[in-house]
């Protein structure tokens, strides 16, 4: 498995990952070296190897024994590496959110199924706490009635690639 992007988020995928037996960890990429080298140790302490370093997602994406990989690259950074992880023949765990447009996500979407890879966006917050999935039954019942109005935002104010 590659890992790009080794922020605070990509570090604890990192770590998740690694408590899988069947997971080796053989390529990491990220633009900072303090997260680089970071990560690249966590990897030598867990599993006693050397994963292959990289500033350069697209040649970490070259790698053949890379069969996954994982991407939480800044929030506006999704889209591109996921699209040609999927051309590669990766298949793909993505941070959310998956992307910043419907243009984007559809590319997302696409690439996936045109090179019949396997994706997944980590919704962590949403998989691991009761109370989510408990909303998500009571709605799915009916029990609360219809849902007739959802209100959405989004916090930050970064922009999207466009599309």
């Amino acid at each position: 498995m590659g890992f790009i992007g080794l922020g605070g988020m990509g570090t604890g995928r990192l770590n998740g990952f690694l408590k899988h037996p069947d997971v080796d960890v053989v390529a990491l990429c990220d633009l900072d070296s303090t997260h680089l080298a970071r990560a690249a140790g966590i990897v030598k302490t867990a599993r006693g190897m050397d994963a292959a370093t990289y500033t350069d997602f697209r040649k970490l994406l070259a790698v053949k024994e890379v069969d996954a990989v994982c991407i939480a690259t800044p929030d506006h950074w999704h889209a591109l590496p996921t699209v040609q992880a999927c051309q590669a023949g990766k298949d793909v765990f993505v941070e959310k959110p998956l992307s910043y447009s419907i243009g984007e996500g559809r590319a997302m979407v696409n690439a996936a199924r045109k090179y019949s890879r396997v994706t997944q966006m980590g919704n962590h917050i949403h998989n691991d706490l009761p109370n989510y999935r408990r909303a998500v039954e009571l709605i799915q019942s009916g029990l609360i009635g219809k849902v007739q109005h959802v209100n959405v935002w989004k916090t930050a104010e970064t922009k999207g690639l466009g599309g």
